[in-house]
């Protein structure tokens, strides 16, 4: 009944009898999915016949990956799933993965011709990704398909804050990257909020990276690469850096304390090594960790003892930590109350833009009033015309941040305009 014919994997029905494990357990756990590249011209250059045989040795590949209490299953086709047994942290389930496409990788040997597999893998995390299996089935086969449509072999691909890849990264710009981490070439852009009375209150930091021959680079232009080549937690880290260095100097400007916030991926805060490295950078500028932000994704509406735990241990250290793009995924504030430390939530920028529509509106309304019961104040992300900027003052938003107050910019623009504003105008909510 939950065992499939053609391998020694278990079915589709076996994977969803172990669904009641993911909601009930508590634990951190990890859905990981897979399908070959190119297996249809498997079976149709060596026939259904070997095609079933590349599948069993895939599938004996796979079994001999996994651990005892993980549950691996052939879903159907050449599409695979592994369920892991309660996992410490996310570098276990990137363990995995990377165990599982390394086995894969190996020639099969058919009709004397050594036949390379490859496979696209995405992988779904609980706390993070969802809270039941059908939730970390959305995440990891959207993963897996952008690992695919990626065009690379072996990937395991990272989508919004959730799933990740581990591809052939473009080794020329993880060359530079490498290098220009050495050199110093990363640089922060900072983007000013200000209150409903117009004062400078904090500044999200922005990446960016001054190439030595391609110039000034967005994020979106080296990132993605960092991450396949496992630069991105030390990236942070440099960020965090320059963020505490630059805090004083912003404050200075503004003639009182700025706060600054820097976005983490969640996958960094859990893994091993992060954490420690972050609180030897505090302990070397105490003051500054009192006015350090952690901007990470929307956390999944029902948290892990995992996830919770690490919220407790950010708290520990004097961090306060920012939800950012809430509202437009399944927000859950009452979730909010359970995770420690969390003193701000963004609203989306997607709501913002729409704040005139009634229903947005509505919405707005309320992630403002339950996130003040909670004692957690509201930024309203992405404000890009005075109009705007009042409706969701009107609406109890307590910062702003947008094109409409500033563009991000260098330190020195950030602390000029700071500086140039001198005393704020009237306040908003009086207009």
């Amino acid at each position: 009944m939950h065992g499939d014919p053609l391998t020694s994997l278990g079915n589709r029905a076996l994977l969803f009898a172990h669904a009641g494990e993911i909601s009930s357990g508590g634990a951190l756990r990890a859905l990981l999915l897979l399908d070959l590249d190119g297996f249809k011209q498997v079976n149709d250059t060596l026939g259904h016949h070997n095609g079933d045989l590349v599948l069993q040795e895939v599938a004996t590949r796979i079994n001999r990956a996994v651990g005892d209490d993980d549950v691996a299953v052939r879903l159907g086709g050449d599409e695979f799933a592994v369920l892991t047994a309660p996992l410490d942290d996310a570098e276990q389930a990137s363990a995995l993965a990377a165990a599982i496409i390394d086995r894969l990788s190996r020639p099969v040997r058919l009709e004397g011709v050594d036949l390379t597999i490859s496979c696209s893998l995405g992988i779904g995390l609980t706390g993070l990704d969802g809270d039941d299996l059908d939730s970390l089935l959305r995440a990891a086969d959207r993963a897996m398909y952008s690992a695919k449509t990626a065009g690379r072999a072996g990937g395991v691909l990272r989508v919004g804050g959730s799933a990740w890849l581990q591809d052939t990264p473009d080794t020329g710009l993880v060359e530079d990257l490498v290098g220009g981490l050495e050199r110093e070439e990363l640089r922060l852009h900072y983007q000013p909020q200000v209150d409903v009375e117009g004062a400078v209150v904090g500044c999200e930091a922005l990446l960016r990276w001054q190439h030595p021959t391609r110039g000034l680079l967005a994020p979106h232009a080296f990132l993605p690469a960092a991450e396949r080549s496992g630069l991105l937690d030390r990236i942070t880290l440099v960020a965090v850096r320059i963020a505490l260095r630059d805090q004083p100097a912003l404050s200075a400007a503004a003639g009182h304390p700025v706060s600054v916030s820097v976005n983490v991926s969640p996958r960094d805060l859990l893994g091993r090594e992060f954490l420690p490295e972050l609180a030897r950078l505090l302990a070397a500028t105490p003051p500054a960790a009192a006015h350090l932000v952690l901007e990470i994704t929307e956390p999944a509406p029902f948290p892990v003892p995992a996830v919770i735990e690490l919220f407790r241990r950010l708290t520990r250290l004097g961090l306060a930590v920012s939800i950012h793009e809430f509202g437009a995924g399944r927000s859950s504030l009452t979730a909010l109350s359970q995770y420690p430390g969390v003193s701000e939530v963004k609203i989306h920028p997607t709501l913002v833009r729409q704040v005139s529509d009634d229903t947005v509106a509505r919405l707005v309304r309320a992630i403002v009033a339950a996130a003040h019961g909670l004692g957690v104040h509201v930024v309203a992300e992405g404000i890009e015309d005075e109009e705007s900027a009042r409706c969701l003052t009107a609406m109890g938003c307590d910062r702003l941040q947008g094109f409409w107050i500033a563009p991000p910019a260098s330190l020195d623009d950030t602390t000029a305009w700071i500086d140039d504003r001198g005393r704020p105008p009237g306040p908003m909510r009086e207009v």
